[in-house]
């Protein structure tokens, strides 16, 4: 379903690939978490799904942005999220 929505989006437009982790662990290997986690997505998305690479850009946010409202180890905040530019 992502897939399509991407395709549906103007042509100029393209997708930022946000991974996201709890606050477990140092701050360094989060950082290199979420990056891999949202690299991952953005393989998944062009070469299963055939979405133009130059359309994507993956983007490791680390433990800095938990959900609002939730503790920043819980696990629910191991997440990747999308947001058009």
């Amino acid at each position: 379903a992502l897939a399509e929505g991407i395709r549906l989006l103007p042509a100029t437009a393209s997708v930022v690939i946000q991974g996201h982790t709890d606050a477990t662990g140092p701050d360094p290997y989060n950082e290199q978490l979420s990056q891999r986690r949202a690299v991952a997505v953005k393989r998944y998305l062009v070469t299963a799904q055939n979405i133009d690479a130059s359309r994507l850009r993956a983007v490791g946010l680390g433990e800095h942005q938990p959900l609002p409202g939730s503790d920043p180890n819980d696990a629910e905040n191991r997440r990747v999220q999308f947001r058009g530019e």
